[in-house]
């Protein structure tokens, strides 16, 4: 049972770190400007394919932007559940998370690219984590420094640091080209990626556009991977000025280390963004997991994880 622990802190630890890092669905934790070109680093923004199975839309094609005015004030609010279960020769252990933030985003400046600087801060955030049935344990913005659980004083301290800032393309926030994840084996940071990135021509209803992550994961102790993952976009609909962006997530290549299996069972999410295309506003996302991975520690091991995510603007 011990070494089984042991496995499980670094699955839970990478687990975690996954999931905050791939609701965004472009992974960006670190938001810079766009190529010399102006494309996205890691997007093909050429491979925008018409889908066969629907109808090319009517009118002209949609050209998705995010728009932003310098001194307004852009504040979101989400909530996710998550449950990572590890099983071996019948001895399970299940760990839940519940977080729930709004954030609150201000624009410093804009230049005349279209790109805005951002200024980030989290008006309230509750997050908590349950082992199997015993209680959980719980953590609040508003509570004192002795009242905050020994498991969240990272959390508490990140919070007290001076607010991120980020500077937002008119196409999205992508990584820093060339830039790799590097995945630590524990955190519990309530920081997650701002927008998913837009293609760089306008599209019709049914075409596509894909962006690639590099992430780090570790094969054994002393030897990490580089895997990229591949972010799939489609425009599936368009009513009443609102886009609605169907996306799914899974590794460019296949994996065969169940050892690296394991760290991305949370890396492959799915699910859809809602865009107000004339503001050029994200309206609401909602991002599902639900994977597994055997043999992690024997044919009779099992790694379970499900999770949903929800955010809306307010």
């Amino acid at each position: 049972m011990k070494q089984m622990n042991q496995r499980l802190r670094l699955v839970t630890g990478l687990c975690l770190f996954l999931t905050a890092f791939m609701t965004s669905s472009a992974g960006e934790k670190l938001l810079v400007g766009k190529k010399p070109d102006g494309g996205i680093p890691g997007s093909d923004t050429a491979a925008q394919n018409r889908s066969t199975d629907q109808p090319e839309s009517e009118g002209n094609p949609y050209l998705l932007r995010y728009r932003f005015i310098e001194g307004e004030v852009i504040r979101y609010r989400s909530e996710k559940f998550g449950e990572l279960c590890f099983t071996v020769a019948g001895a399970s252990k299940s760990d839940l998370e519940h977080v729930e933030q709004v954030r609150r985003f201000e624009v410093s400046g804009i230049d005349a690219s279209g790109k805005a600087d951002l200024v980030m801060q989290f008006e309230q955030i509750e997050m908590s984590k349950q082992v199997n049935d015993d209680p959980p344990v719980v953590f609040r913005s508003t509570m004192k420094p002795s009242e905050i659980p020994r498991m969240f004083a990272r959390v508490a301290d990140r919070l007290r640091r001076n607010a991120p800032k980020f500077s937002v393309m008119p196409t999205g926030t992508p990584l820093k080209e060339n830039e790799k994840i590097k995945l630590p084996e524990n955190t519990d940071d309530p920081e997650t990626g701002l927008l998913p990135p837009l293609p760089k021509a306008p599209v019709q209803t049914g075409d596509s556009w894909k962006h690639i992550t590099p992430v780090k994961v570790r094969v054994t102790e002393e030897i990490t991977r580089e895997i990229q993952l591949l972010t799939t976009y489609r425009l599936e609909s368009v009513e009443n000025g609102i886009a609605r962006i169907k996306f799914s997530t899974s590794p460019v290549r296949r994996v065969k280390s169940i050892a690296a299996k394991a760290q991305l069972v949370s890396a492959r999410p799915r699910g859809y963004f809602l865009m107000d295309i004339e503001a050029g506003r994200l309206t609401k996302r909602v991002t599902r997991n639900n994977n597994s991975v055997h043999g992690i520690q024997g044919p009779q091991s099992l790694v379970t994880y499900s999770s949903e995510a929800v955010e809306e603007l307010l």
